[in-house]
């Protein structure tokens, strides 16, 4: 007789904080739903130290009333089911939208106390509101939403005071109102304060009374014109973005970030984003940094080399759009990645020069033509990015400028081309684009273009001129025209492409594209 095979259901024996571990892969939802798979399950998803509820999940073709209802019942449930394991919380995040925040803040009030009861390491706070107080404006070609503070979340002092607390995330809440409160964090190291109103002495309190203080975000900070980050021994991540600190109050005064101040010796990576002309900044007492990110800013040649001077043992620089910015020369022994990326179309960016022995990567990214004169006098890698909308004859003056950065490149280990057409790809031919550039195509690693309102008919002789300006080992087409997409890849050995005439480069790569469709939409 045969032996019986017994299930066995091995899972469910595993500890408490193995089964715990396995949710923490799982969303919300997904964790909601073993509790149906046994008792022990029900009891375990109960004590599950994570609590993440995003009101996205709630989202239906209901009424969004009856949405918000259904996410605060089920919120409300199982933090009380939660409570009742009396067992130390890891992260408590809740993300929502209401119509009317009065309505509900007696709700969250308590919700943040029964979180703050749990012992919670990670608390993490989004209440935006939906409704006619937010101010749209329209500045620089920019609309942003301003909301204004009389409509906005303000959280109650418990969360100020928290013994437990590592993590402090807060989104759309007013802080203002919170300036009475005895702020205390004994162990938080990372404070996040996103889109919330706040004034300078509110910062000034959070930041005196966080001592331990590792990771430091400001983001869209509504009120505080004047931002001074200093006394915090142990910080070493710091954001600062202002992009839309522009608050809007009862008598249409906006507000400025006038100045930025840091003085933070253990700092290791900064990022600013979105700071404006006249705002001052000063980083004097940041000489151990080593990431350093500005993000479209319309800081001008002369500031932008005084403000890099001060950071001797940078490593890694980003420059995104910074579009005031004509010249980039830096001399670092340090340096060993550089980024920059000028993709707004108004960029006036002509020269850069890098002497910097230890640099590993050139990342570059410009719209239509790249810069006049790049020089990077030792050897690296380089990644390249470029756009442009070609009408006619200019197309082939584009290639060319192409082809000529790609000369200068020691090594190009990436080059991602994005391409409109305007008029037909017959007005350059590959003939008119080797007459007027006959050097042979420079190899390349990984070669993607994305073309747009390309006519199908046309993609071999768009591929034929973009081929004569490089060879890729990896080449990866998207392609579309209306609704049709085709998406392409080929691989090829690191010297079938070099060996061949340089004639069939374009022709070889055109055929291939044209019969082989790997996706067609």
């Amino acid at each position: 007789m045969e032996d019986s095979i017994v299930a066995v259901d091995r899972i469910s024996e595993l500890p408490d904080f193995i089964i715990h571990h396995i949710m923490s892969y799982l969303s919300t939802p997904q964790v909601t739903q073993t509790s149906v798979l046994s008792k022990r399950w029900n009891h375990l998803r109960s004590s599950y130290p994570i609590l993440d509820f995003d009101q996205i999940y709630f989202e239906e073709e209901d009424l969004e009333t009856k949405t918000i209802d259904k996410f605060i019942r089920f919120v409300d449930a199982s933090l009380l089911r939660f409570c009742e394991a009396k067992v130390s919380m890891q992260k408590f995040r809740v993300s929502m939208t209401v119509f009317d925040v009065e309505s509900v803040s007696s709700l969250v009030d308590k919700w943040i106390g029964l979180a703050v009861a749990s012992e919670v390491k990670e608390l993490d706070l989004n209440v935006q509101t939906n409704d006619d107080t937010m101010c749209s404006l329209s500045i620089e070609e920019f609309d942003l939403d301003v909301q204004t503070n009389d409509n906005m979340y303000s959280p109650p002092g418990t969360i100020f005071s928290s013994k437990f607390v590592t993590t402090l995330k807060l989104r759309g809440c007013n802080l203002e109102k919170s300036s009475a409160y005895t702020i205390k964090f004994h162990s938080l190291k990372k404070l996040e304060l996103n889109k919330v109103h706040i004034d300078e002495q509110m910062v000034q309190k959070f930041i005196s009374e966080c001592p331990l203080l590792e990771d430091l975000v400001l983001s869209i900070c509504w009120h505080c014109k004047r931002i001074c980050v200093s006394h915090l021994p142990k910080l070493n991540i710091l954001t600062i973005d202002t992009s839309s600190s522009i608050s809007y109050d009862f008598d249409n005064d906006f507000y400025h970030v006038e100045s930025i101040e840091i003085v933070a010796p253990s700092l290791q990576q900064c990022t600013l984003v979105c700071v404006k002309r006249p705002c001052m900044i000063e980083m004097a007492g940041c000489a151990d940094l080593k990431y350093f990110n500005l993000t479209f800013s319309d800081i001008l040649d002369q500031e932008f080399h005084n403000l890099i001077s001060k950071f001797p043992l940078l490593e890694k620089l980003v420059v995104c759009d910074c579009f005031h910015l004509e010249r980039v020369a830096l001399s670092s022994n340090r340096l060993k990645e550089l980024q920059i990326h000028q993709v707004i179309h108004s960029s006036c960016l002509s020269y850069i020069d890098i002497d910097a022995p230890n640099l590993l990567t050139f990342s570059y990214e410009c719209y239509s033509k790249p810069a006049r004169s790049i020089n990077v006098s030792h050897p690296c890698s380089w990644k390249v990015g470029v756009s442009h909308k070609c009408y006619g004859y200019e197309g082939l003056i584009w290639f060319d400028s192409i082809k000529k950065l790609l000369e200068l490149a020691y090594d190009v280990e990436e080059l991602s081309i994005s391409i409109s057409i305007w008029d037909t790809v017959d007005s350059f031919t590959l003939d008119k684009f080797q007459k007027c550039s006959p050097s042979l195509p420079r190899e390349v690693g990984n070669l993607t273009i994305n073309a747009g309102d390309v006519q199908p008919s046309s993609y071999a002789a768009l591929l034929d001129c973009l081929l004569w300006i490089c060879y890729p080992r990896i080449l990866s087409i998207k392609a579309y025209h209306g609704s049709s997409s085709i998406e392409f890849i080929m691989s090829f050995g690191l010297c079938s492409v070099a060996v061949w005439p340089a004639s069939c480069v374009g022709l070889v790569f055109s055929s291939c594209f044209l019969a082989t469709v790997l996706r067609l939409t």
